[in-house]
């Protein structure tokens, strides 16, 4: 590029960048080497040719139409492509963001699950130390009843006593 231009220039408004040419040029010219391989075929499998020469002149008539249909699919193939390139990202963001969301979601709602459930075995546990707690001091006051020859009258504790109430 002696021509002191950079690679974002262009030689008019609808010319493409210098640094996509090879870009444009490797598609449409893949485009048109599929077209040649299905003409080629399709002419040779039910074309009615008696020469090859006529053969060659089919094969070129149906290639020069389809290299215009190469030549407008070419952007819009191109562009596509680059535009992709910038938007799949974003998509994947944003669907790892839904997909994060939603575990943390999941894992505060299971939390919140096994800690309910922790709570209610740990306070059954509690509730169940109280009321032993509390048998077992009944019992050493009736014991202690007992052994000094006193009559002995509170009746027993009960699980559904309530310690506020008194």
């Amino acid at each position: 590029m002696s021509d002191g231009k950079d690679d974002n220039s262009r030689e008019d408004l609808l010319s493409i960048l210098k640094k996509h040419r090879s870009e444009y040029a490797a598609v449409y010219f893949g485009q048109m080497l599929i077209w040649l391989a299905v003409v080629a075929w399709h002419e040779a499998a039910h074309g009615e040719h008696k020469s090859a020469t006529g053969y060659a002149i089919a094969v070129g008539a149906a290639l020069g139409a389809l290299s215009v249909t190469s030549l407008v699919t070419t952007i819009p193939i191109v562009e596509f492509r680059r535009n992709l390139m910038v938007l799949l990202p974003n998509l994947r963001e944003r669907f790892e963001k839904k997909a994060r969301d939603e575990g943390r979601r999941e894992g505060r709602t299971e939390g919140r699950v096994e800690g309910r459930t922790e709570g209610r075995y740990e306070g059954r546990i509690e509730g169940r130390a109280e009321v032993y707690a509390k048998i077992a001091a009944w019992n050493a006051r009736r014991e202690a009843a007992q052994r000094r020859g006193e009559p002995f009258d509170e009746p027993p504790p009960r699980a559904e006593d309530d310690d506020s109430a008194s």
